[in-house]
């Protein structure tokens, strides 16, 4: 991974550089032709003021890595002023998540009445604004129009309620009595992570990635650790920036694992309350415990004891 992000690392920043030069290239022919040709009925300020632009763009470009650079070690240097201010916000956020997990409703509210909702107050959103198509002609109608159609079939497939239909499916095909799962739901502790949500209860860990519902027995549970993924943009080739992104991985002793997304601020408290549902578990990447899983998942947790742990560190 790291080899990988060296080669995106050059890549990004020869990206950056032509671009830059290009720009810079353009910026001082605008401006040389409107220097040239100023007072003349070709000239004027029109494309000294593009030039101007053009070199604003380059400079932009040619000290994106620099900037990138100076950002990520001012974050990395933990007695800096930019790594104190990070970590504050950061803790805030945590804590709010912290308290935003006990408050939810049972199964159904959440997924079934939840998901509706949303949806709902999307198309609402969007038939406000495909009332502009009455004003509208030509392509713009046309794809407003089938905007709304789309929005319109996926919220009619919500109200069959395809995530709780399955997790309901799922909880009778476990064995499991729905009233007793319900409970466990509503008594957990419920992060929406991204895209995918985890309820860590006392008996059951449910999950939900994209509409894909899956539940483990929390003495299921051996191993837990959050990702953390480098990804570089581009636009038409134009290297604009990059972001990280979040992941946490859930690896029970049957071999049977989960990969859900993952905002930062939602790691740490997710961690802490499957520690608390999973007191067992193994929490943290390391390598040495990737190696021990390998060979045998269902031996992870005795061979498992004698390793460091670092609760919150992150694959990379």
């Amino acid at each position: 991974m790291r080899d990988q992000n060296r080669d995106y690392e050059k890549e990004s920043a020869r990206s950056s550089m032509l671009i830059g030069i290009a720009a810079a290239i353009a910026g001082a022919v605008f401006i040389g032709f409107g220097i040239h040709t100023y007072g003349t009925a070709k000239g004027g300020l029109a494309p000294i003021i593009v030039g101007k632009l053009f070199l604003a763009g380059a400079v932009f470009m040619l000290t994106k890595k620099a900037r990138e650079k100076k950002e990520e070690e001012a974050l990395a240097d933990e007695n800096s002023e930019a790594y104190r201010k990070f970590i504050t916000r950061l803790t805030e956020k945590e804590d709010k998540l912290r308290a935003a997990s006990r408050r939810h409703g049972d199964l159904k509210s959440v997924l079934f009445s939840g998901t509706v909702g949303i949806t709902a107050a999307v198309m609402g959103v969007l038939l406000l604004i495909s009332g502009i198509q009455w004003f509208c002609a030509g392509y713009i109608y046309i794809v407003l129009l089938i905007i709304d159609l789309c929005v319109l079939v996926f919220f009619i497939y919500t109200l069959t309620g395809p995530v709780y239909s399955k997790m309901t499916e799922l909880i009778k095909n476990m064995g499991i009595e729905y009233s007793a799962a319900d409970e466990e739901f509503r008594n957990g502790a419920l992060f929406a992570l991204s895209s995918d949500r985890l309820c860590a209860g006392n008996r059951y860990i449910f999950c939900t990635k994209a509409s894909k519902p899956d539940i483990f027995y929390t003495e299921e549970i051996v191993w837990v650790f959050g990702t953390e993924k480098t990804i570089y943009q581009y636009y038409n080739g134009v290297y604009t920036g990059k972001r990280k992104e979040y992941f946490l991985t859930l690896l029970s002793r049957t071999g049977r694992f989960i990969e859900i997304n993952c905002v930062q601020e939602a790691v740490r408290p997710a961690t802490d309350e499957l520690i608390r549902a999973c007191p067992a578990i193994f929490t943290g990447w390391s390598e040495a415990a990737a190696d021990i899983y390998n060979r045998s998942p269902a031996e992870f947790s005795e061979a498992a004891k004698g390793l460091p742990k670092e609760p919150y560190r992150l694959r990379k």
